[in-house]
């Protein structure tokens, strides 16, 4: 366990990591309309290459669904927090071909990148941590060293089977995002975590302003850990690693 800076401990728990508070669905939304689309499904088979979300006003449920829920995702995939931008894709967490009576479900969808999209594909499994149900913080963490998401340690074996599982359906450990982890925390969080140890292991003539500057910079280093920003359980775990948080 690396050695904390001096003076940076605090109890303050911030919010809780990529779990996410799903939102209401827009108003149109319906039971009645959510058993006709599915209706319309099953008769096409249940076959992926028949899908086509139906349309609403003249634009696909797709994209209503997006802008419903982009406010409570944060703008982030639902299980890296890469940023979703232009590359936004509905995640069905049960299939719809394996499932087709959740296809149009509200709370069987997610925002999700096309890395962890593709690399789920049509595959469902119950083992699989839901954002919205669980809080991924008491299962994953990013591993300050390797920067890859991993099982979160002490946890219990049937916890690790559940963190292992969503990790190897959405393909969490990819390189590319301990690349985008690694770049990131170098950018935003390293500078902050090293004038913070340097502050706080000085022999201070103005103590006031020196606990000033520490404490600017503990917040800074908060701040970054909070839901709406990018990675932040990457963060929060880099943070708990040097003690800056609990």
């Amino acid at each position: 366990m690396a050695q904390q800076p001096a003076s940076t401990c605090t109890n303050e728990r911030s919010h809780k990591v990529i779990h996410l508070e799903r939102g209401p669905a827009p108003e149109f939304w319906t039971r009645e309309r959510t058993k006709e689309w599915t209706r319309r499904w099953i008769e096409k088979g249940c076959e992926s290459s028949r899908w086509a979300w139906p349309q609403h006003e003249g634009k696909r449920l797709n994209e209503h669904a997006r802008e419903a829920m982009e406010p409570w995702h944060h703008g982030k995939c639902a299980f890296c927090e890469v940023s979703l931008g232009s590359r936004t894709e509905i995640e069905h967490f049960r299939s719809k071909t394996g499932h087709p009576l959740a296809a149009f479900l509200w709370r069987n969808l997610f925002l999700i990148c096309a890395g962890c999209n593709g690399a789920k594909g049509a595959e469902t499994h119950e083992s699989c941590l839901k954002p919205d149900r669980e809080d991924p913080e008491d299962y994953l963490w990013v591993n300050p060293v390797s920067r890859r998401i991993e099982p979160k340690p002490g946890i219990s074996q049937q916890a690790r089977h559940r963190a292992m599982t969503t990790i190897e359906r959405y393909g969490l450990d990819r390189p590319e995002l301990a690349r985008l982890y690694n770049e990131y925390s170098l950018d935003r969080i390293f500078g902050h975590l090293l004038l913070t140890a340097s502050y706080a292991s000085r022999t201070p003539t103005d103590s006031n302003t020196t606990n000033n500057q520490v404490q600017s910079h503990i917040a800074g280093l908060q701040a970054l850990a909070q839901p709406d920003q990018p990675f932040s359980l990457m963060v929060k775990s880099l943070l708990q690693y040097y003690g800056v948080i609990r």
